[in-house]
């Protein structure tokens, strides 16, 4: 691997986030207009899913140290070709995200 550049261990992608979302937003709406059975599914769903997570072991994946690197000096040659541009024309459609810190420019 490429020196300064290691391995880094992300999170796998999970539906966990919007399964919980939905199911308190039954949940919310069943407490609002005393709507008990969508209370209970909005709990037993959130409970189920919590529960079926749990058992999943596969849940990390790693990136490999060159995939890292490969991804960083792709980064680094945007940013190299990445046109500045002066103060006074962020403001504009010329500025495509890059301000040039250029006080006599303006």
């Amino acid at each position: 691997p490429p020196l300064g550049y290691s391995a880094i261990s992300m999170p796998k992608n999970s539906a966990m986030g919007i399964i919980v979302c939905l199911s308190s937003g039954f949940m919310a709406f069943g407490l609002v207009w005393y709507m008990w059975w969508m209370v209970a599914l909005g709990f037993v769903i959130s409970v189920a899913a919590a529960i079926g997570r749990g058992f999943v072991r596969d849940v990390e994946r790693t990136i490999p140290p060159l995939e890292v690197a490969r991804t960083h000096l792709r980064w680094l040659d945007a940013v190299a070709a990445t046109r500045p541009i002066p103060r006074s024309q962020e403001v504009t459609s010329g500025n495509t995200g890059l301000a040039a810190h250029l006080e006599a420019a303006e």
